[in-house]
């Protein structure tokens, strides 16, 4: 529970400066850790997410922000958030709805969207939480989702 705090607080702001400042090589490192998300298999509906371009993908959005100390922060709890991401892929009933949840968030940062950014990885970390059954509480949470719409 703590740690998912943690990320409700630093990751949709990380996703919304990371809108404003990535560099066309953090877009890139972005896109290339979402498309590897969903494994290639010869299967058509895929089980559950790569957790390993799950964890890099939101690294990189980590890195792309800007900010010297949020960047060091995906290194820094690594173990942690492998855990958490791990087992909320597990868990989740519908890979192909958090795979498209996370394309909210790419199709935000790369289009210079930090609001949306903000709301779309709201929207990635509240279905972390609601597929490990944690309760946050919603002041530490400010769900845009209401006033901001992501185009997609």
């Amino acid at each position: 529970l703590s740690l998912m705090e943690l990320r409700l607080v630093i990751e949709p702001q990380a996703a919304a400066l990371a809108a404003i400042r990535a560099n066309d090589k953090n877009l890139v490192q972005i896109r290339n850790n979402f498309k590897e998300m969903l494994p290639k298999s010869l299967t058509s509906t895929p089980t559950m997410l790569n957790s390993e371009a799950d964890i890099n993908f939101h690294k990189s959005i980590l890195k792309a922000c800007g900010n010297l100390f949020l960047s060091q922060f995906g290194s820094a709890i690594q173990g942690a958030l492998h855990h958490t991401i791990y087992k909320s892929n597990q868990i989740h009933v519908d890979p192909l709805f958090s795979h498209e949840c996370h394309r909210k968030v790419f199709v935000a940062i790369e289009g210079r969207n930090p609001e949306g950014a903000y709301s779309a990885m709201c929207g990635v970390l509240n279905n972390a939480i609601s597929d490990l059954k944690l309760k946050v509480s919603g002041v530490i949470l400010a769900d845009f989702s209401e006033k901001v719409q992501v185009d997609a």
